[in-house]
């Protein structure tokens, strides 16, 4: 499938809150959309199953007051290079959304924004069996940002990532376990909040069994764990 538009330009989903939607063994490549390949509006009960995402341009999933899961998925090649610029390359999450993510694959997203590759506001992000390789972004929180969000990560791995891992705010609430952040890519332009995990004054309910390796950063206020009081 080879698509362009700025919204939706695969599937736009509103109002699908009864019935079960699933959709399985979907291919996308070489397609553009500005705000969301799939961009799904006030529904719940949907489930993407095994899903390719390949050579895109803009961001994959947009989810804005929905209940869905994402199983299975692989993403490579994403890019949300744009002059007007947008966050989250693989998942944007918004309004009391509530997105499950396991089993899924992504490497080689690239963002000039904060939250590189997952945003959530005011939602619930739990990953499960995740994995992120090679992430880049411009700003601080290049693999995960939190605003207002509950995000809770279990048996899962954050490789090769730039701009920090991850930045919460002092609303959000933070869970990990069994989960590894390697090599930390260099940054040569210095950050406010570089830390693999920059939290400002969240709530961290649990760190358990997490693996830090090859972790640093230039920024400011950088190194393996911050916690600032705010």
């Amino acid at each position: 499938m080879n698509v362009s538009s700025q919204e939706g330009s695969v599937l736009y989903v509103s109002d699908i809150e009864s019935s079960p939607f699933v959709v399985e063994d979907m291919v996308v490549l070489n397609s553009y959309s500005f705000y969301g390949l799939i961009s799904i509006y006030d529904s719940s009960s949907l489930a993407f199953y095994t899903s390719n995402f390949t050579n895109n341009t803009g961001r994959v999933y947009s989810c804005q007051n929905c209940i869905i899961g994402i199983v299975g998925n692989i993403i490579l090649n994403n890019y949300c290079q744009f002059q007007n610029e947008i966050q989250a390359c693989f998942l944007y999450a918004s309004d009391g959304s509530e997105l499950q993510v396991n089993y899924t694959f992504c490497s080689n997203v690239s963002n000039i924004m904060e939250g590189g590759a997952l945003y959530g506001i005011d939602s619930l992000l739990f990953l499960y069996e995740f994995q992120l390789i090679n992430t880049v972004s411009q700003n601080y929180g290049g693999c995960l940002m939190g605003e207002t969000a509950n995000v809770i990560i279990l048996n899962s791995a954050f490789m090769e990532y730039s701009g920090g891992c991850f930045y919460l705010d002092s609303s959000s609430n933070l869970t990990l376990m069994n989960t590894n952040f390697s090599n930390e890519m260099y940054r040569n332009q210095a950050i406010l909040y570089g830390s693999t995990i920059a939290c400002v004054n969240c709530e961290i309910s649990m760190i358990i069994q997490c693996v830090f390796i090859g972790n640093y950063n230039n920024s400011l206020q950088g190194g393996v764990f911050n916690k600032k009081i705010v």
